[in-house]
């Protein structure tokens, strides 16, 4: 027997497929590890496409934010960890695994900024420098504005659909 799975409209491209699945409007990878476990995570239809795209976009800026961030303060309790693991190659599961985190790393660092070049300008709001350390020591990460900008489309494309079409993700069958 035959079972062709329904056809939904993606939330990102417009496209209606029978080729989806759930993409979570806020990323997974990000709630830190105090998150309630009771909490619900919004889930939207997407093509798998849009959702392979997204999934990459958050993976690096997951990293790079999470580079920026205060590893004991609770409000991003794992995150960090989970971004220094994410380039790390001994976390690796397989040769090619080891050789993507070096890559990652290495693409980080090569567009990370050194000291004296630290610019007085462009630094997001809550991730100056909180420690007050000498500017020599620091290593500011690059975080991509243009990124940034997907990013918010994103949550916001996912947050709109949900207030229009409020239901369970699992109800959600606006184009059925």
């Amino acid at each position: 027997m035959n079972q062709t799975k329904e056809q939904r409209k993606c939330v990102h491209c417009l496209t209606i497929t029978s080729d989806w699945n759930w993409d979570h409007v806020f990323p997974e990878a990000w709630y830190p590890d105090t998150t309630p476990l009771n909490l619900e995570k919004w889930q939207v239809p997407s093509c798998f496409n849009c959702n392979s795209e997204y999934g990459k976009l958050e993976y690096d800026l997951m990293i790079r934010v999470g580079l920026c961030l205060d590893p004991s303060d609770p409000r991003s309790f794992g995150i960090p960890q989970k971004a220094i693991r994410a380039i790390s190659p001994q976390y690796g599961k397989g040769a090619r695994d080891k050789a993507a985190r070096l890559a990652k790393r290495k693409e980080i660092l090569n567009s990370a900024f050194r000291g004296q070049n630290v610019p007085d300008h462009g630094i997001y709001p809550g991730f100056g420098n909180k420690w007050n350390l000498p500017i020599e020591s620091l290593i500011p990460v690059d975080i991509p504005a243009e990124s940034i900008r997907r990013l918010n489309e994103k949550i916001i494309r996912g947050i709109f659909l949900l207030e229009d079409h409020p239901c369970s993700t699992g109800d959600l069958n606006y184009l059925s």
